[in-house]
């Protein structure tokens, strides 16, 4: 039982550090944005596009998991119909 909560809070973790820096990316476009500087916006998009992507693997991996977890012996869909 302690490993699985130890697995929970692995995945947990990965989906916080993507979502964190997700947010810290698009607080750093904003404020250059608010600075007056001028945006390279090929650099902007890219640094989004790697943030959003890095955050969707994180998310898409921790649904999957989790969703698995639930449904394998904790009494989800797929137990449902096995009876």
């Amino acid at each position: 039982m302690n490993s699985e909560f130890e697995a929970l809070g692995a995945k947990y973790k990965a989906l916080r550090l993507a979502a964190d820096a997700l947010c810290r990316t698009v607080i750093a476009v904003v404020a250059d944005l608010n600075s007056g500087m001028p945006a390279n916006s090929d650099m902007i998009k890219g640094e989004l596009n790697r943030s959003l992507d890095d955050f969707s693997i994180a998310t898409g991996a921790a649904s999957e998991n989790l969703i698995r977890d639930y449904h394998v012996g904790q009494g989800g869909p797929e137990d449902v119909r096995k009876e």
